[in-house]
């Protein structure tokens, strides 16, 4: 579980859902589980993990255990089409021209399909809103005013860095990263530029731990 939750269990692999959980137990591992740190699918078994142990689809999971106990109204791995106004465009660029390009719209948003995969690793979509209750729930050690959802002792677990001083030094994105501040489950660092952005539903994706960023006049997006 440990190394699954800090990216060191040696996977590194992706496909179609059902396929690719049928297939995990037949990939070889990249390295012995716990030996190194690499950026993979751990925290996508994970989610197939919490499905399997609660009987529950993962959406099902995190909006009953996270998103409706924080009053995360936002929050989920899919946009209802009344709400698919308030979606924002995502952008990506162009590899051959450098120009800036469409890469999801709500007119036909993938975010629009009830039955898209629901991965651990990412894919939700959200507001700022939810995600400042979220961020409060590290931030106060697993408690947004009356609502506990974690003790303590778990928020400063997830605060604490796991990986060993050898594991720190390698190469990771291209560069050495963790040796200044090491590898936990949560390590929430955000910068915002905009205030009147908390009706903007934006995407999540999964990132080495939460970073929250915005450009004036821009829709909010983040990674988690």
């Amino acid at each position: 579980m440990l190394d699954l939750l800090t990216h060191r269990a040696g996977f590194d692999a992706r496909g179609d859902v059902d396929a690719w959980l049928a297939r995990i137990a037949e990939l070889p591992l990249m390295f012995q589980p716990g030996s190194r740190w690499h950026y993979g699918i751990a925290t996508d078994v994970l989610g197939a993990l919490i499905t399997r142990v609660s009987g529950m689809s993962l959406g099902d999971f995190f909006r009953t255990r996270i998103f409706e106990p924080l009053g995360m109204r936002d929050t989920a791995f899919w946009v209802p089409e009344p709400q698919l106004p308030r979606l924002a465009t995502a952008y990506g660029v162009d590899a051959d021209t450098r120009r800036r390009v469409v890469e999801d719209h709500a007119s036909a948003s993938r975010w629009a399909n009830p039955a898209r995969f629901q991965r651990g690793g990412g894919g939700l979509v959200s507001t700022a809103q939810d995600y400042l209750q979220f961020a409060q729930l590290l931030l106060r050690r697993g408690r947004v005013g009356d609502t506990r959802l974690l003790s303590h002792r778990s928020v400063d677990l997830m605060r604490s860095n796991f990986l060993t001083r050898d594991q720190r030094r390698l190469p990771a994105f291209g560069h050495v990263m963790w040796a200044g501040q090491g590898f936990a489950s949560a390590c929430l660092s955000s910068t915002i530029r905009r205030s009147s952005c908390r009706k903007v539903i934006a995407r999540w994706a999964r990132s080495a731990g939460p970073a929250l960023s915005a450009r004036a006049g821009s829709p909010i997006r983040w990674k988690i």
